[in-house]
């Protein structure tokens, strides 16, 4: 007869294995998204090759932030040889859900998290805008993100000091899922 253990012990391995390929997509997509600081629209607003490129993933023309966030997850996951594990958008604030939809939502930054801020007049708008969190420092963040400010918005890196990241928050959001715990 086959003890619990023994039972538990393959799921808990299988989730584990899980939770490092989803922790190495993370860090690859940061790598992704860092590699494009400095790209970005050209000849008009929300256009040229570069943003093209990042809503090529997500078919969707306009605002191209949660294209170029799509876009480094879907170069990441073709790199580490492995299905997407959410489905890409163009709204930033669908993509923060598709994300939390299969992965977590979490209180505090991280690095590789995807953090979505609010962009309407209200906080029920369907407008955000969305990155990744490159480095935390203390209650000070470093992001990467693509069409913020006035054309021709760029990739860029963005420091939120002493909490204004805080501002407008929609939520912040990981492709990892809780670590399970062995209770062996």
């Amino acid at each position: 007869m086959l003890m619990m253990h023994q039972l538990i012990n393959p799921f808990l391995k299988s989730l584990a294995l899980e939770f490092d390929k989803r922790t190495a997509l993370e860090s690859e997509a940061l790598r992704w998204a860092l590699e494009e600081i400095g790209n970005g629209e050209e000849g008009k607003n929300n256009k040229g090759p570069m943003v093209e490129k990042y809503q090529s993933v997500t078919g969707h023309g306009g605002a191209w932030c949660a294209s170029y966030i799509s876009w480094a997850y879907s170069i990441a996951a073709k790199q580490l040889e492995i299905e997407p594990v959410f489905k890409y958008s163009s709204s930033a604030k669908r993509l923060a859900k598709n994300v939390a939809k299969t992965g977590s939502t979490l209180k505090t930054p991280e690095p590789g998290a995807i953090i979505c801020w609010h962009r309407g007049p209200t906080d029920k708008d369907w407008r955000g805008h969305v990155g990744i969190i490159k480095a935390v420092d203390g209650d000070s963040i470093i992001t990467v993100e693509g069409n913020r400010g006035r054309y021709p918005a760029k990739v860029r890196e963005f420091r939120y000091p002493n909490g204004l990241w805080r501002s407008r928050l929609y939520k912040i959001v990981t492709v990892r899922q809780p670590e399970p715990i062995d209770r062996e």
